[in-house]
């Protein structure tokens, strides 16, 4: 489980961050920041796309996934994903793109980075509940 959370986190994680970066070279963190305001909900496909291919990979392992181990391997996922997301945002705001919080709400880079944990872990438990629903096989069923 630890390898599988530690594949597809890290997998979603470097996703978000290089969606963000082809966000900032594309001017939408920035000159044009009122498209990069709808543009940025699209990386919430990456999270969620990575916790549905843990617990399927993890179905695949065990020969069926019960909801509990799930909604485990979900979270597990989601940890990673967000505790590494929240360094690359810190970085970015504190680093790469400091300008782009001028408008912002949150008084630092160390507050935007604890959203996105916060966020992350959250989002993280819904969506590792609803796949785990939709996943969860009888151990020694056969499926796809």
């Amino acid at each position: 489980m630890i390898r599988r959370a530690l594949f597809f986190g890290g997998l979603s994680a470097a996703a978000v961050a290089a969606w963000t970066l082809l966000e900032l070279a594309l001017g939408f963190h920035g000159p044009q920041a009122e498209i990069g305001r709808w543009t940025g909900f699209l990386s919430i496909i990456f999270p969620i796309s990575a916790v549905v291919l843990a617990q399927r990979a993890a179905r695949r392992a065990r020969h069926g996934l019960s909801f509990a181990v799930g909604v485990k391997e979900g979270v597990a996922v989601s940890v990673v994903s967000s505790a590494l997301g929240a360094v690359f945002f810190w970085l970015y705001f504190a680093v790469i793109n400091p300008s782009f919080r001028v408008g912002s709400i949150a008084p630092s880079p160390a507050t935007e980075a604890l959203t996105v944990l916060i966020s992350g872990l959250a989002l993280g438990l819904v969506v590792s509940a609803i796949a785990a629903l939709l996943l969860r096989s009888p151990l020694g069923t056969p499926f796809k």
